[in-house]
């Protein structure tokens, strides 16, 4: 499976776990509301076993390297369209945005890096900006200043 058809499914399987949450909605008494946990629970269970599927392929695929820029082009417009979406996933995402970032890094491509490492940053600290722990991971916010000599050569963000 590409990429493509690991993020649509991933896509299709997290909308419908959000569309989940109206089961809660249906109940008037306690008896239908009780009812709809419960299938809500078996729906559930459903989606996360088909969701640790889909990590399984991401995990593999992320093992391969790029086989050229066509496939690295595709891969990084679902991942801005999954981050367009609030879709930020750490265990989805990360292990394809590091495949990413070792193909960058390769190519020498400062503007895609800056990208990449920012996303990276994002979804190694999402969960402690939640909470009141932190610990931030800064790593790739040092790699984005360590361009900052190479600022000058970029296109300005309005021109992008």
């Amino acid at each position: 499976m590409n990429f493509n058809e690991i993020a649509k499914e991933y896509e299709t399987n997290y909308f419908d776990i959000e569309k989940l949450d109206d089961l809660l909605e249906s109940g008037n008494d306690f008896e239908s509301w009780l009812a709809s946990m419960k299938t809500r629970a078996k729906k559930l269970q459903e989606y996360y076993k088909i969701n640790n599927e889909i990590l399984d392929e991401i995990k593999e695929y992320a093992k391969e390297g790029f086989k050229n820029q066509d496939e690295a082009n595709r891969v990084e417009d679902n991942i801005d369209r999954l981050y367009d979406e609030y879709m930020m996933d750490k265990e989805f995402l990360f292990p394809i945005v590091e495949k990413l970032i070792l193909y960058y890094e390769e190519k020498k491509n400062i503007e895609k890096l800056i990208e990449l490492y920012y996303v990276a940053f994002y979804l190694l600290n999402e969960g402690e900006r939640r909470s009141s722990n932190l610990n931030a991971e800064l790593t790739y916010q040092y790699k984005i200043l360590s361009f900052k000599e190479h600022y000058s050569e970029l296109p300005l963000v309005s021109r992008r």
